[in-house]
């Protein structure tokens, strides 16, 4: 995960909020089917949430209205979107020094996501 690597703000937290418990426990830090298992988690609790309820069909009608920031960034669901998460959220990164960390390229995309 590049979160050391992004600007302080809303989606900083949302990776630090996994990642320091996941590194507490694990000493590593999260793997991305960790991250993408804990965003569907949170995903789905909100969708709950808002749905009042476990009942299909109110889920989906709650995911198709639904914004949430979690740590692969914010999806926006609708009714003809179902995936949520546009590509604003990829980080082309590379391997320096043994460490995964974003491009120069991608610091100034993550950068611009601010407040998205």
């Amino acid at each position: 995960m590049v979160g050391k690597d992004l600007p302080d703000g809303p989606q900083k937290d949302a990776i630090n909020e996994l990642s320091s418990t996941f590194q507490t426990k694990y000493g590593y830090p999260p793997p991305q089917f960790a991250q993408d298992g804990y965003s569907a988690v949170k995903l789905l609790a909100a969708a709950v949430e808002k749905a009042k309820g476990t009942d299909k069909e109110k889920i989906r009608a709650a995911l198709e209205g639904l914004t949430l920031l979690t740590p692969n960034g914010t999806y926006r669901y609708s009714s003809s979107d179902h995936s949520g998460l546009k590509a604003d959220f990829i980080s082309i990164n590379k391997v320096t020094g043994g460490a995964i960390v974003p491009t120069d390229w991608a610091k100034q995309q993550l950068a611009g996501l601010t407040g998205k």
